[in-house]
This record gives structure tokens, C-alpha cells and sequence, in this order.
């Protein structure tokens, strides 16, 4: 998840855009104001949009007014081979097209995603939404919406390198969670200790909370400073509010955030190792599905190398992980069916929505998938899909067309 975002409309409208095989370079697009990137996406109250750039060092809030109910609440979305319409809107080839972060308006059931055209530290940015009531997928113009932002200060320098070349600037905002008035900004510093987690009140003021964050990594066997949080999520433990983080290579981790003050370097509580090699993405919390036996609440990690895990809300308060492991261990964990998934969003309470390579195809979709059961019977052969059966156990919301003629 390496995010930020955008504040014009940074390409041509749907009428003039090129087709999907059309190449254009992300240096001859047109550039997004005073914004350098788009990635990390989170909702705030009111429909309030906060977008991370990391290449500009800020966070950016737009007053999107997304707040009418949809028609239909509980129906799922699906756009396949969202790659080539976005390619289509932004002049483009499908192959350049990235997508940084998605996120669903909670109360319009809209789902905003940060594009790139390119990859590339000068890439070709914008804002897409897919409309659920009409199912349109469009570029935003967000030179219409009212605009706050503020600095990320101490954000690396863009010559300052990980080992394999990637600049560190991309990193100085990994992920945004709003909580109780507050953003919080989880990325990198230019310090000594550089995972850091900053803290600033919404609407913005000029007063940031900046804390250091150390944690146990059990894939590594050691302590370390320097990997940022990639995803997060705010969760009472016994009544204390906490950070509960996933780190690449794959630490779980919990932080009250009453020790995430201005200045303070915090040692955050390992709980789980996710397995070596892997990075997590997004984490949400659910309710287990009545047909898989229901239980307390569980919290469920999407990961880029292996399948989901899901984890229960129940063990935080005494869980902590304290010796090495390459492989899954500490915090209980189950393996869910939900691989490949890039991005992923509670759309309602019956669908998660998530942006998927597919298999067969190749093509990036975005599809729902029910809530708590995860997969989608029509991409798998299975009994249940022959005609004479009926007893599917998740069906399929909005089955994927494979291109099969009759």
C-alpha cells in the first residue's frame, strides 16, 4: 500500500480519453495541481474523503458532499477488467494503470480508488469512483470539492533508498485511520528510529503528534525501527482503545493509542506473525457468517502472498508474541479462501468488495464477494454449480463473464 492522491481533473474527461490500447507516457499527462501522488484513502464524518500523497508529504481532506443512502443497500458491484476502463477513461494503456487504494463511502456505498498511470516517481495521477446506484465508473474533478490539507513533516528525501533501489519518499504515508476527531498517519520518517505514527486532529490544525513505534518482528527474530505500518485499524481491548497494525513480513501488532504521544517512542505488542514473505494489505472487522457457526467478532487481514487470515477479537488482550517464527503462529489464526485479493472494503453487511487479478483471465475485476464466507462460487468447479443443485452455500452475487460462447 503505498499511497497518496489528487485535486484536479488530471486527465481528459470520458468524452475525449483515448481507447484502452492507446500508450501515453505518465509524463505527458497532465499533473494534478499541487498534488504529486495518490494513494492512501480513508473516510472521515460527513463524507469527508482523506487521501495520502507521499510524494507531495501531505494529507489531503475533500469535502466530497457523498452522503445520500443507496437505492439499494445490500446489493453487491462488480466492474470487470477495471484496469482496461480505467485505461479508457485516462487515455492510457492498461498496463500502466495502478491502483494505489480503494475505500467505500460507508454511507453512499460509492467506491473511491487512487490511480497511477505509471510507475514511476512522476506518474500520472487520479481519482476514480465507481457509482453503485448506476454502476458508471468516472474521474473525479476534485478542483469542485472544498480542500484542506497538512504537511508530513520529516518525510524522507526522494534520493534516500531501500536496498533494492525503491525510494523511501513513496513510504512517508503507508496508511490513514480516522478515529474520534483524529487522523492518524502511519508512514516513515527521515530519523533515526523511522516507523513512525503520526496523530493530527480533523479539521486540521497545526498541531501533529509525532511518535517512533518499535516492535518485535518474529519472521526476523529481533526488534525493529524501521518497516512502517501497512495497514490498520482502531479496536477496544478491554475498553482501551488500541492500534491494531500489520507490518510487512508480517508482524500483528497491537498499540494503545494513549502512548502514541508527541515525541514518545512506543514499543508496540506483537501478537501474530503472519508467515515470512508476505505483506499484509487491509484489515477490517467482521462478524462471522451464521453458516460457518457465528462467534465473537474477528478481525480479517488481507494478505499480497498468501490467503487471508482471520483472527479472534477475543485473544488481543492476552496475546504477545515473544520468539521467532518463520511461519504463522502466536494469535490463533484461520486461513480464509481469499487470495489474490490487491484491495478490499466492506461495501455493506452482506458483501466485501475487493479489486482481484483474476486467474483465468488475467484482467483486474471489481467484484463482491459474501461477507464472512469470501469466495464466489462461479470461479471455482464445484457440485453445486451443476444445474440440478440448489444448495449453494454462497452463490454468486454478480458471476464474472469468462467469455464462453454458447
Amino acid at each position: 500500500m503505498i499511497l497518496a492522491v489528487i485535486m484536479a481533473l488530471v486527465f481528459v474527461s470520458r468524452a475525449a480519453a483515448g481507447g484502452a490500447g492507446d500508450t501515453q507516457a505518465a509524463g505527458d499527462l497532465p499533473t494534478a495541481g499541487a498534488l504529486q501522488s495518490a494513494g492512501a484513502l480513508e473516510f472521515g464524518p460527513d463524507g469527508v474523503l482523506f487521501v495520502g500523497d507521499s510524494y507531495g508529504a501531505k494529507v489531503f481532506a475533500f469535502q466530497t458532499n457523498d452522503i445520500t443512502a443507496p437505492a439499494v443497500p445490500e446489493a453487491p458491484v462488480l466492474v470487470e477488467r477495471i484496469d482496461v476502463a480505467l485505461a479508457a477513461l485516462l487515455g492510457a494503456n492498461p498496463l500502466d494503470i495502478v491502483i494505489n487504494d480503494m475505500a467505500v463511502n460507508p454511507l453512499s456505498q460509492n467506491v473511491y480508488l487512487t490511480v497511477h498511470v505509471g510507475r514511476s516517481t512522476n506518474p500520472g495521477v487520479a481519482l476514480a469512483r465507481l457509482v453503485k446506484d448506476s454502476g458508471e465508473l468516472e474521474i473525479l474533478d476534485l478542483s469542485q470539492f472544498p480542500m484542506t490539507s497538512v504537511d508530513i513533516p520529516l518525510a524522507p528525501a526522494f534520493e534516500e533508498t531501500l536496498q533494492y533501489g525503491q525510494s523511501e519518499r513513496m513510504l512517508s504515508v503507508t496508511d490513514l485511520t480516522y478515529y474520534n476527531g483524529e487522523l492518524l498517519i502511519a508512514g516513515v520518517s527521515n530519523q533515526e528510529f523511522e516507523s513512525t505514527l503520526r496523530r493530527v486532529s480533523y479539521p486540521f490544525t497545526d498541531a501533529m503528534s509525532i511518535s517512533s513505534i518499535e516492535i518485535f518482528h518474529g519472521a526476523h527474530n529481533q526488534q525493529e525501527t524501521h518497516a512502517p505500518i501497512v495497514t490498520s485499524l482502531v479496536y477496544e481491548i478491554e475498553g482501551e482503545a488500541h492500534l491494531i497494525a500489520g507490518y510487512a513480513c508480517a508482524p500483528l501488532v497491537k498499540i494503545p493509542l494513549a502512548a502514541l504521544q508527541d515525541g514518545a517512542h512506543v514499543m508496540g505488542t506483537t501478537m501474530a506473525e503472519l508467515g515470512y514473505g508476505n505483506a499484509p494489505v487491509d484489515i477490517f472487522v467482521y462478524q462471522p457468517h451464521p453458516m460457518l457457526g457465528g462467534g465473537n467478532e474477528r478481525i480479517l487481514v488481507t494478505n499480497d502472498q498468501r490467503g487471508a487470515t482471520s483472527v479472534d477479537t477475543a485473544l488481543f488482550a492476552e496475546a504477545e508474541l515473544t520468539e521467532g517464527a518463520f511461519f504463522p503462529t502466536g494469535l490463533n489464526q484461520s486461513s480464509q479462501p481469499l487470495t489474490g485479493a490487491l484491495h478490499a472494503d466492506p461495501l455493506n453487511d452482506a458483501f466485501l468488495v475487493t479489486v482481484r487479478r483474476n486467474v483465468q483471465t488475467g484482467y483486474l475485476n471489481l467484484n463482491s464477494v459474501p461477507m464472512g464466507l469470501w469466495f464466489d462460487a462461479a470461479e471455482t468447479i464445484v457440485e453445486m454449480n451443476w444445474p440440478d443443485r440448489d444448495d449453494s452455500p454462497a452463490g454468486s452475487p454478480n458471476p464474472i463473464d469468462y467469455g464462453f460462447e454458447g
